[in-house]
C-alpha cells in the first residue's frame, strides 16, 4: 500500500517561497498579476457532497486571505468526474479554471475506452488538498453486528443484496475488491453522489456503500442513523471509529480514496502551479482552518507539484490493480 510522507506544513510554505523566490519565478506584479479576476474552482460532484464541502473551505481561505479576489466553487458532476475534468482540460490555461478532484481522478482510464483526454498529460498537478478516512458501512437493518457477521450474511444471501456507488470510480472499486476478496456476490446501484447512496442506505435500498467516515456521518450514527461502519479502506483507523478494522489489516489490497487535490489545465505556466501550490501550503498550515478540518473528520495536507504527480501516479497503478483483479474493464 502507498505510504504519503508529507514535510510539516510550515517547513513547506517556507521552502516552497524560499525555492520559488531564489528561482526568480515571479515576475514582478505590476508584469503579470495572479489570478487577475475571479477563479472558479470545478468539481465533479454535487453541492453539499464532501469535495464540495471542502472545495468551499479553501475557496474562502483563497478568495479572503490569499487573493482578495472570488473563488467560485462550480459543481460539474457525472460521468464518474469525466466531465468536470474534461471542463478543466478544455479551459484557458491561465489558473482561474482550477480542478478540485478525489482519487477518481487515477480510474478514468481504467473506465472509459475512448477518453478524449489523457488525465495524466492534459492536467497539471498542483497539491494534494485534504486527507480523510473512509470504507465501508452497512445498515443496521442488516442482522451483522461486524464485519465478520456481514461477510457470513453475504453469503448466506448470494446476489440478494445491493451495494450503493457513485457510478464507474473509485466506490465501485473498493466494493468490489472486497465483494471479491471475501468470494460474496451484491448487485451495484449507481447513485450522483455521496449523499444519494448514504440516504439510499438509511432507507435499506442498499445494504452497503463505501463512504467518508466524517463528523457528519459520525453525528447521523450518534443521531441513531441506521449505519454501521465496518471497514477502514487502506492502512490506517479512523480516529472517529477507532474500533472499525482496515484493509490492510485484513490482508487485503484495497487502497484508501478519500482524498482531495487540486489540478489546472497541462499548460498552465509554472509559476502559476508554482503560486497556487504554495496558497494551498498556507491554508493547511492555518492553525483555525486546521482546527475546522480535524472537527469534520478531515486533515489538511500539501505538496509540491512534483509530489502530487507521483502521488497520482501511484494511486493510478494501485488502482489499477484491483481492477484487473476484480475483472473491470473499459467501456
Amino acid at each position: 500500500m502507498l505510504k504519503i510522507m508529507l514535510r510539516s506544513r510550515r517547513g513547506r510554505v517556507a521552502g516552497l517561497l524560499c525555492a520559488l523566490l531564489g528561482a526568480g519565478v515571479f515576475p514582478p506584479a505590476s508584469a503579470q498579476e495572479y489570478p487577475s479576476k475571479a477563479v472558479t474552482l470545478i468539481v465533479p460532484f454535487p453541492a453539499g457532497s464532501p469535495p464540495e464541502v471542502e472545495a468551499r473551505f479553501l475557496a474562502q481561505f483563497l478568495s479572503e486571505r490569499s487573493w482578495k479576489k472570488p473563488v467560485v466553487v462550480e459543481g460539474r458532476p457525472g460521468a464518474g468526474g469525466v466531465i468536470a475534468a474534461d471542463y478543466v482540460v478544455k479551459s484557458a490555461p491561465d489558473g482561474h479554471t482550477l480542478l478540485f478532484v478525489t482519487a477518481g481522478i487515477t480510474t478514468f482510464k481504467i473506465f472509459t475506452l475512448n477518453m478524449t483526454f489523457d488525465p495524466a498529460k492534459d492536467l497539471a498537478p498542483v497539491s494534494l488538498v485534504t486527507n480523510a478516512y473512509g470504507g465501508l458501512m452497512i445498515n443496521t437493518m442488516v442482522p451483522a453486528k461486524n464485519l465478520d457477521e456481514f461477510v457470513a450474511y453475504v453469503k448466506a444471501n448470494s446476489g440478494k443484496l445491493n451495494y450503493g456507488s457513485a457510478g464507474r470510480n473509485t466506490t465501485m472499486l473498493i466494493a468490489e475488491a472486497f465483494l471479491r476478496a471475501n468470494g460474496i456476490r451484491m448487485t451495484e446501484i449507481p447513485y450522483a453522489g455521496q449523499i444519494q447512496y448514504v440516504t439510499a442506505l438509511m432507507r435499506n435500498d442498499v445494504q452497503m456503500v463505501n463512504a467518508g467516515f466524517n463528523s457528519t456521518v459520525k453525528g447521523q450514527i450518534d443521531g441513531g442513523a441506521p449505519l454501521r461502519p465496518i471497514l477502514v479502506a487502506g492502512e490506517r483507523r479512523s480516529p472517529l471509529f477507532p474500533d472499525v478494522p482496515t484493509a490492510a489489516e485484513k490482508g487485503w489490497a484495497i487502497p484508501g480514496n478519500s482524498w482531495n487535490g487540486m489540478l489546472a489545465p497541462a499548460s498552465t505556466p509554472a509559476r502559476v502551479v508554482d503560486a497556487l501550490a504554495v496558497e494551498v501550503s498556507r491554508y493547511a498550515a492555518a492553525p483555525d482552518m486546521q482546527k475546522v478540518a480535524q472537527g469534520r473528520g478531515t486533515e489538511l495536507v500539501s505538496s509540491t507539484p512534483a509530489e502530487f504527480k507521483r502521488k497520482l501516479e501511484a494511486d493510478t497503478r494501485a488502482w489499477t490493480e484491483v481492477a484487473n483483479s476484480v475483472g473491470i474493464k473499459p467501456e
